[in-house]
């Protein structure tokens, strides 16, 4: 295994965040109100479509040897995982050991990043500073460019006790504050303080099953899973409620670099960058603007992750069998009627007649009650569209 890197602790220093935009209701009448306004510095997005995670690694002297490799291949597929299906997730990486608090990688969604950080391994000792690396962690995300995102710190624990010239429940404070969900997976359950700091902040705490394969692994998916249901759940009640609003983040598209070229994040020289659109910095890294702090984004990544936050179109199941009606007196009439009834038997999507002799069903839009047939009513639940007659989601 290499040698462990001289490390240096996360500076504390502290920056103003950037606040994000956030859209008022603009009446036709009486004077022109103002379009935007800035979030006041205390109003924080508990949703939002960019996602800051901070994976925080238990690196003392209680992480078993045994465990290590098992250990730290978990680590790369979650990351893989996350970074896979969550187009729009920036994740940094802490380690805890020796009573300090080491950054060993700033947000980024470079898997090659991660992998070159792991590779390096880990070589535990000391005892653990919780207090300190959820400060940190905290100061690292209020220092994200980007305020109108979600923010969650993720921690992995072998440990029982901890060291701290800290307040733990002063750091707690400042988390609920700033709507910091924590998530915690431990080796044991007799570290009673993760129990509460994950139940406070709308997390889980879980126990890692060393006797299942590929247990931890399992956990951080399950994790993962449920914060992005909390996520939706918030983001349709936020939706319900506050209909003419909305929060905003100036994003760029980035253009790619055919020439060689150096970045300006690691002075290094080759090729396949990218470049600010804003300043005209070259980046390896999808993220954020090393110059200017403008967050970058690209096209399919962005509408991939827009996806996940809108609602699916809910559909009504009606019985499209319809009843005959009365004898007509002319033949006019029962023609004028067969017509309408052949009308309301066709898809609005496919204009194909839905359902069969034996399976007559059909599927009302919940807002216009536009007929589909259920091939179509999937398709538009499964793509997340707005409904093609009234145009409502």
């Amino acid at each position: 295994m290499a040698s462990f890197r001289a490390k240096k602790p996360v500076p504390t220093s502290y920056v103003e965040p950037t606040q994000p935009l956030k859209a008022e209701k603009k009446t036709s009448d009486g004077p022109t109100q103002k379009l935007f306004k800035r979030l006041s510095p205390g109003q924080q997005s508990q949703v939002g479509i960019f996602r800051h995670v901070v994976l925080i690694i238990d690196s003392s002297e209680s992480l078993p040897l045994t465990y290590l490799s098992e250990f730290i291949n978990s680590l790369f597929l979650y990351v893989q995982f996350i970074l896979s299906h969550r187009p729009l997730i920036r994740v940094a990486f802490m380690t805890l050991q020796n009573s300090l608090c080491y950054l060993e990688l700033r947000f980024s969604s470079n898997l090659s990043a991660f992998e070159e950080v792991l590779r390096d391994g880990f070589r535990p000792s000391g005892h653990i500073a919780l207090a300190t690396g959820l400060d940190q962690a905290y100061e690292l995300l209020m220092n994200s460019k980007s305020a109108a995102s979600s923010r969650r710190i993720l921690y992995i624990n072998f440990s029982s006790a901890t060291i701290d010239s800290l307040d733990i429940f002063n750091v707690l404070e400042k988390l609920l504050s700033a709507q910091v969900q924590v998530d915690t997976v431990s080796l044991t359950n007799s570290f009673g303080v993760l129990d509460h700091i994950s139940r406070k902040t709308g997390g889980r705490h879980l126990i890692i099953d060393r006797e299942t394969k590929g247990g931890l692994l399992n956990l951080l998916k399950r994790l993962e899973l449920r914060s992005e249901d909390v996520r939706i759940t918030q983001a349709t009640e936020e939706g319900d409620s506050n209909v003419d609003e909305g929060k905003f983040i100036m994003v760029g598209f980035p253009v790619h670099i055919c020439d060689d070229a150096i970045c300006f994040c690691h002075n290094r020289h080759g090729t396949g960058f990218y470049e600010c659109p804003f300043c005209y910095a070259v980046v390896c890294d999808i993220s954020e603007c090393v110059c200017c702090g403008l967050q970058l984004v690209m096209y399919p990544n962005l509408y991939r992750g827009a996806l996940l936050h809108k609602r699916a179109l809910s559909f009504t199941k009606s019985d499209s069998s319809l009843v005959q009606p009365e004898a007509a007196t002319s033949s006019a009439n029962q023609a004028e009627d067969s017509k309408h009834i052949k009308a309301k038997s066709v898809c609005s999507l496919c204009q194909m007649q839905y359902g069969t002799d034996t399976d007559r069903s059909q599927y009302l839009c919940s807002f216009c009650s536009g007929p589909f047939c259920k091939s179509c009513s999937e398709l538009l639940a499964e793509a997340k569209v707005s409904c093609p007659v009234c145009g409502k989601i």
